[in-house]
């Protein structure tokens, strides 16, 4: 009985990942998915200090890569930001480790054209009483427009928090 009850949850599964690839796949020319863009930076030891409650960019970036033969996404170490050149689905990803305030909640999320939160792409995080946190990291799918912005931003829970970013990537790959 549990073996067929996992039979039928993994072909309703594959149908609805299958309906989804078949979505996208007819709303956007075909041949020019699999460009990709890349933010990071690894120990790194550069204070966020004072950000408080109030979304800050990531500026600690210092490589840049950029895949691909049609110029899809252009990520850039020196603006800290990924830009869209061509219309189309991406699967947004980042992952940070950092200290932090002691006791404090911190959020980071991605934003569209620096005010907008994308909010499948974001996490939470409560640091311990030592204000370090291991890798955290979240990812959604976004239909985004050519001209586009994508950066990364924190926050604390409380006036006056401190966040210092150790390994931080950014990741953008154009899907459909």
């Amino acid at each position: 009985m549990e073996s067929r009850m996992r039979r039928w949850f993994l072909i309703i599964l594959a149908c609805g990942l299958f309906g989804l690839i078949v979505r996208l796949s007819a709303q956007y020319p075909q041949g020019i998915a699999g460009g990709a863009g890349f933010l990071s930076v690894n120990n790194a030891s550069t204070e966020m200090a004072n950000i408080g409650t109030t979304y800050t960019q990531v500026t600690a970036f210092d490589t840049a890569l950029n895949v691909g033969a049609n110029n899809l996404i252009t990520c850039a170490a020196d603006t800290d930001l990924c830009t869209i050149n061509v219309a189309g689905a991406y699967l947004v990803a980042f992952q940070i480790s950092f200290t932090g305030t002691a006791v404090s909640t911190f959020e980071c999320a991605v934003f569209l054209n620096t005010d907008t939160e994308l909010g499948a792409a974001e996490f939470r995080r409560k640091m311990g009483a030592s204000g370090d946190v291991g890798a955290a990291s979240a990812f959604g799918v976004f239909v985004l427009a050519a001209t586009n912005t994508l950066m990364l931003k924190c926050h604390g829970d409380t006036a006056g928090d401190d966040m210092t970013p150790t390994n931080v990537q950014l990741v953008v790959v154009r899907i459909g």
